[in-house]
């Protein structure tokens, strides 16, 4: 796992160098919506379909990663979104046959792999690599402030919270709420966020987990409540 001088040697790079990867540059130059001066991109990164991606300011992207456009989606926009101040540790993969969003301030540990969509395997007869992918539709969403550890997979249709963390090895095929730690294959909340207390507390069981959700939910009806009182 990353400790406190591998994040600091990565934040340091962004003051080190600038992105001059000269396929990235060529791809990106017509793409209006990508700042290469504001991001860093290693040279080694394999970066495919860039036309679709959009980065935002202070992206850094480590050394060997593969971002991949699998499918070319006929529907508007960009298909994978990497937003402000995001760090991508080495060895990374994000695949998206439809739409991966990492929002800001995300720390994603070395290889770590992102996808929205699986492979076919049903047709016997036909090898699984000819069979396509499963769907067209699903999206990946990381919320702002995640921290993603090392070996950590996210497949499928799935929507990771605001200021998560996501332990080493985990396997992410289900939604995880916001201000939660999970872990394991497949991830589990362990841990979460009681905004009553403002202590992170344990997480034994579901029951656990959804009388703590149904607080935040109180909370938040409560607040949309106050606000239109006011608004009177």
């Amino acid at each position: 796992m990353l400790d406190d001088n591998d994040i600091q040697k990565y934040l340091t790079m962004i003051n080190k160098f600038k992105v001059e990867n000269r396929n990235v540059q060529h791809e990106a130059s017509s793409n209006s919506s990508i700042s290469l001066s504001k991001i860093v991109i290693d040279p080694t990164c394999d970066i495919r379909g860039i036309e679709r991606m959009r980065f935002g300011e202070n992206v850094v992207i480590q050394k060997d990663c593969w971002l991949n456009i699998a499918f070319n989606n006929p529907a508007p926009g960009p298909m994978i979104v990497i937003d402000e101040g995001t760090n991508i540790g080495r060895r990374c993969t994000i695949s998206a046959a439809n739409r991966i969003s990492i929002g800001k301030f995300v720390l994603i540990a070395p290889n770590v792999f992102i996808a929205d969509t699986h492979h076919e395997y049903q047709k016997l007869g036909i090898p699984i690599m000819h069979q396509g992918i499963t769907t067209h539709d699903d999206q990946v969403t990381i919320g702002d402030e995640t921290w993603i550890g090392i070996n950590t997979v996210i497949m499928g249709n799935v929507k990771v919270g605001k200021h998560c963390v996501l332990g080493a090895n985990s396997v992410v095929n289900k939604d995880i709420p916001d201000y939660c730690v999970a872990v394991g294959n497949p991830a589990k909340v362990i841990k979460m966020l009681d905004v009553k207390t403002g202590q992170w507390v344990k997480v034994e069981r579901k029951a656990d987990l959804d009388k703590y959700l149904a607080t935040r939910s109180e909370l938040l009806s409560e607040d949309i409540a106050n606000s239109s009182k006011e608004g009177i």
